[in-house]
């Protein structure tokens, strides 16, 4: 099923797959390994859409604020297998052009994770891309909401897998039609997707070492909303960068609020978050998600039916 926000399905990904000639494959995205192997049977899925908010903020004052600017969406997937379970998760979000002053800004990530009834990883990969925004400050913010966009976008596309003792990540610099905006997904992920099958080598590649199976964003997520601890924390592996993350949970009315702080290792820079998830227990996905994606500006997507 396609909504408006650009969903698409796991099903309709094997899909893209399939229509790929087979020369091409084994380029593909390595979550294709991992989903190939994801059984239908017995497996429980969860998914929720969002409507996103945009604030900008100058001096931490908000000076500009505006609703339904976007959408987004999530998936969760499990399979169990014996006493393995396979977990695919999906996340998106972006603008709609024609509602956020013309800005077209917008984000896919895509994990794929096989672990023990422990909850360890023995098999992950992610595949996702973004557009590439060059605005770090107000003033740079303010300047691109005056320019008029050009015929192509640029995105940073990145994959990653686990491989032995390492975790191979790399990274490619594309230029997408503009006409294309999160409304489109499924067609960017198919132009994404053919993009990098092209691309040998990556602009960019990097090999991790690890002694163990590294834990991914999404799932890392997934865990800290899960756990029954009040506290989390844990490394993982994101966009080709090595992370530590932290979270903490408290009661909010009538849902939970998880507070989580994310650090590039080496780096002083702290992204904190915060995602609100109902407290029956029924689903783990947040209905509302709030972040800082820039120091200037401030995201937040809400549960809509």
């Amino acid at each position: 099923m396609m909504y408006r926000t650009g969903e698409i399905s796991r099903r309709a990904l094997l899909g893209l797959l399939c229509a790929v000639p087979g020369s091409l494959r084994g380029a593909l995205p390595a979550v294709d390994r991992l989903l190939e192997n994801h059984q239908d049977q017995g497996k429980r899925s969860l998914r929720r859409r969002y409507r996103a908010s945009a604030s900008i903020l100058f001096c931490g004052m908000t000076v500009f604020s505006r609703r339904d600017v976007g959408g987004g969406y999530a998936v969760a997937e499990e399979s169990v297998e014996g006493d393995l379970t396979t977990i695919a998760l999906q996340f998106a979000g972006g603008s709609w052009p024609e509602k956020a002053h013309g800005i077209n800004r917008l984000g896919f990530i895509q994990e794929v994770v096989v672990e023990k009834s422990s909850g360890d990883p023995v098999d992950a990969a992610y595949f996702g891309f973004m557009t590439s925004s060059t605005e770090k400050s107000f003033e740079q913010a303010k300047k691109a909401l005056d320019e008029h966009a050009g015929s192509t976008v640029p995105y940073t596309a990145t994959q990653g897998w686990a491989d032995g003792g390492r975790f191979s990540c790399s990274l490619y610099h594309l230029l997408m039609p503009s006409r294309l905006t999160f409304s489109d997904c499924p067609q960017l992920i198919r132009h994404v997707r053919a993009t990098v099958a092209a691309s040998d080598p990556p602009s960019e590649k990097r090999d991790i070492e690890t002694s163990n199976i590294p834990r991914t964003f999404l799932n890392s997520i997934r865990e800290a909303l899960l756990s029954r601890a009040i506290r989390t924390e844990c490394d993982l592996i994101y966009n080709s960068k090595q992370y530590y993350m932290t979270t903490t949970k408290n009661v909010d009315g009538a849902n939970m609020r998880l507070n989580g702080t994310l650090q590039e290792r080496g780096s002083d820079r702290r992204t904190p978050f915060q995602l609100w998830f109902k407290r029956d227990g029924k689903s783990f996905l947040p209905v509302r998600i709030e972040y800082r994606a820039r120091p200037f500006l401030r995201l937040v997507f809400e549960e809509c039916a």
